[in-house]
C-alpha cells in the first residue's frame, strides 16, 4: 500500500540530532574551533547514501592588511556551510563504516578596511566560497534506530583566496546520534 511506501522511506531517512566536533583550519591565519554540524541522510538498501549538511563554527583570524596603514586586522568570524553530496556505508553486525564526498558553498564575513580623511572604517562583507569535504566515518548502534556516530573530516576551499592564502585545507572530527526520522 502507500502507506507501507511511505513509511518504509521514512525509514531510511537519518538525522544527527546532535553532532559535535572540532575542526583545524590548518592555517596561520584562522584558529580552529567548535565545530556544530546538522544534516539529513537518505539511505539506499545498497548502501549509498545522498547527505545534505548545514553546519556552523567560529574562528578567530589574524590578517595583515596591504592595503591600509594598518598593520594586521584581528577578529572572530562565523562560518556556515551548505554541502551536498553521496556516501557508501557498510555494515558487520553493529558496526557501520562509512566514506562520503561533498561539496557546497561556504560562507562567511571578511574585514575590509576603508580609510576616510583621519577615519579608519573596518566593514565585513559577506562572502562565500566554493568547498568540499572528505568524510570517514563509524556508527555503533545503540538500537535499530539510534546509532552513535564519530566522524572524521578533512575540508577542502576550491581558491586560495580571503582567509585561505595560505592553506587550504582543514581537518575536524565529530561526535553525535544519529537517528531515523520515525
Amino acid at each position: 500500500t502507500t502507506e507501507e511506501k511511505d513509511e518504509e522511506v521514512a525509514k531510511r531517512i537519518f538525522m544527527p540530532s546532535i553532532q559535535l566536533g572540532y575542526l583545524s583550519n590548518l592555517s596561520d591565519e584562522l584558529s580552529g574551533g567548535l565545530f556544530i554540524q546538522t544534516s539529513i541522510e537518505y539511505q539506499m538498501p545498497i548502501g549509498l547514501f545522498f547527505r545534505v549538511n548545514y553546519d556552523d563554527y567560529d574562528s578567530t583570524f589574524e590578517l595583515e592588511d596591504t592595503q591600509s596603514s594598518i598593520d594586521f586586522q584581528s577578529g572572530k568570524v562565523s562560518f556556515n556551510e551548505l554541502i551536498g553530496g553521496i556516501g557508501y556505508r557498510t555494515t558487520i553486525k553493529q558496526h557501520n563504516f562509512l566514506i562520503a564526498a561533498q561539496i557546497g558553498n561556504r560562507y562567511y564575513g571578511f574585514p575590509t578596511v576603508e580609510e576616510q580623511e583621519n577615519e579608519i572604517i573596518l566593514k565585513l562583507d559577506n562572502r562565500s566560497i566554493l568547498s568540499s569535504r572528505y568524510t570517514l566515518g563509524y556508527e555503533f548502534e545503540i538500537d535499530d534506530k539510534a546509532f552513535l556516530a564519530v566522524e572524521l573530516f578533512g575540508s577542502h576551499v576550491l581558491e586560495k583566496q580571503d582567509y585561505w592564502t595560505d592553506k587550504i585545507w582543514g581537518i575536524g572530527f565529530t561526535i553525535g546520534v544519529t537517528t531515523t526520522i520515525y
